[in-house]
């Protein structure tokens, strides 16, 4: 396994096989966590970093080397002293940034694609860190474990940072709400985010993941009083991006329930915005046609197909367009 010391500064930008300049990073799950810097071209493994992985569930407590409990000095499970395991992880930093703390030097490996050495220092932020930048350092640990293929044990740290919370924050109850999206564990994930609501009304990407959530449960009134919440309180690019594949979701289910009001009500809430979907684009064109507007419904579906040309939802507005299908749901 290697040190820190042992490792060269420099990185190489070509392969030494093929010379071409098609490096990158990424984990290898072998029979211990690694990255490792690969060439796409030829698969040639030009380097391979081998750190001990911390994951266990950690707390302030915590060896950051090794994850386990420090209930000793040195530690029982890999040996380290506290000051050693600090200075480890400063040469780590250094290898990255040196000079720069823990997190931002977590966050720069990740854009790099050395995950696994992000993960360490990602740990060290939490253990070492400044207390304002503990929370951020935990998200990113969490997301950091998920990432390199431990999604058991990024789970079981962030229902652990709830547990060891007196007032879990929206990060916290966030971040287990994810993990527990990537086990599948739907109601887990929906009471999650609920509570990360709670901590913070004003989540709305993780309102939006709660209402998709929701719909999987068939619980369909409350994602649409989630994507309502998000409608009524911003406007933002960023947010309704977020909402417009939910309303789509939405909308397919109340068209089998015949509840075209409460779809007409729903595509009125989304606004200038239902033209960035196709899906929920041709759901517009299909109320329109209902109403016995067919121009405009034939303009909206023109537009659909423009933007992605082949949906199952077109065939539906193209039967309800058909002339003896014309007929308002509504008595004008």
């Amino acid at each position: 396994m290697l040190c820190a010391s042992e490792v060269v500064l420099s990185t190489p930008t070509s392969c030494s096989k093929c010379q071409n300049d098609t490096l990158q990073w990424g984990v290898s799950r072998g029979r211990v966590l690694a990255d490792i810097l690969l060439c796409t071209k030829c698969g040639h493994r030009e380097q391979i970093e081998d750190w001990s992985a911390p994951i266990l569930p950690i707390s302030a407590h915590s060896c950051c080397n090794c994850g386990s409990q420090r209930l000793e000095d040195p530690c029982n499970y890999c040996s380290l002293s506290a000051a050693d395991d600090k200075a480890v992880h400063l040469e780590l930093r250094d290898l990255i940034a040196p000079g720069q703390d823990f997190l931002t030097t977590a966050r720069q490996a990740n854009k790099m694609g050395r995950r696994l050495i992000a993960l360490k220092l990602a740990t060290a932020a939490v253990i070492f860190g400044a207390d304002q930048r503990v929370e951020a350092a935990r998200a990113l640990r969490v997301w950091l474990l998920s990432a390199v293929g431990e999604k058991q044990a990024a789970y079981n740290d962030a229902k652990n940072w709830v547990q060891q919370s007196e007032q879990p924050s929206q990060l916290a109850w966030g971040s287990l709400g994810q993990q527990c999206e990537n086990l599948e564990q739907i109601g887990e994930a929906s009471e999650a985010y609920r509570k990360a609501l709670e901590a913070d009304p004003g989540q709305h990407l993780i309102r939006c993941r709660r209402a998709k959530l929701l719909i999987e449960q068939s619980r369909e009134g409350q994602a649409i009083h989630e994507i309502t919440y998000v409608c009524q309180h911003t406007r933002e690019d960023k947010f309704m991006t977020a909402v417009l594949p939910v309303a789509a979701l939405i909308l397919d289910t109340l068209e089998t329930r015949d509840n075209h009001d409460e779809c007409a009500r729903l595509l009125g809430l989304i606004g200038n915005h239902v033209t960035r979907s196709p899906h929920v684009l041709a759901h517009a064109a299909r109320i329109n046609a209902l109403a016995g507007k067919s121009k405009e419904a034939q303009k909206q579906l023109k537009k659909a197909r423009t933007i992605e040309s082949n949906l199952p939802i077109y065939a539906r507005v193209e039967a309800v367009l058909k002339p003896s299908s014309q007929s308002s749901w509504r008595k004008w």
